[in-house]
C-alpha cells in the first residue's frame, strides 16, 4: 500500500499469485524461504527480529536474504543439515573455514539487506 501498488502487481513482481500475496498478508501463511529475497528487496529491509550479532544470527541472515533453506545451506557449507540446525540454535562453530565463510557471505548482503528496521 505504501508503495501504491495492487496485489496483483506485487504478485507478478515476486511470481507468486495474488491469493499468495493475500494469505501472506493476513497471516494464513508464512512466505517460503525462497521468497525472501525479493521480499526483503521491495520492502527495503529485512523484516526478521531475530539477532544478527552472533554468528547463529549471521548464519540465518544470510540463508534468509539468499532463499536458501536448511538443505541448500547445508550443501554451500559442506556439512550436514543438522550441523546447519545446531549452528543457527547457537551452537558453538568451531570449525574456523565455516565461520569464515559464514562471515564472508553475511560481508557481502546489502545495506537493505542488513538494515532490520524500517527507514521513512
Amino acid at each position: 500500500m505504501d508503495k501504491g501498488l495492487l496485489q496483483k502487481e506485487i504478485a507478478a513482481m515476486i511470481n507468486v499469485s495474488e491469493d499468495t500475496i493475500t494469505y501472506w498478508e493476513n497471516g494464513r501463511f508464512v512466505p517460503q524461504v525462497q521468497y525472501y529475497p525479493v521480499i526483503i528487496s521491495f520492502i527495503g529491509y529485512y523484516p526478521f527480529s531475530h539477532e544478527t550479532e552472533s554468528m547463529a544470527g549471521k548464519l540465518k541472515q544470510v540463508r534468509y536474504c539468499n532463499g536458501l533453506n536448511i538443505t541448500k545451506c547445508a550443501k554451500l557449507l559442506a556439512i550436514d543439515i543438522a550441523t546447519v540446525k545446531r549452528y543457527e540454535a547457537g551452537y558453538l562453530i568451531k570449525n574456523a573455514t565455516i565461520r569464515t565463510v559464514i562471515y564472508n557471505l553475511w560481508l557481502e548482503l546489502s545495506g537493505p539487506q542488513k538494515t532490520q528496521y524500517r527507514q521513512d
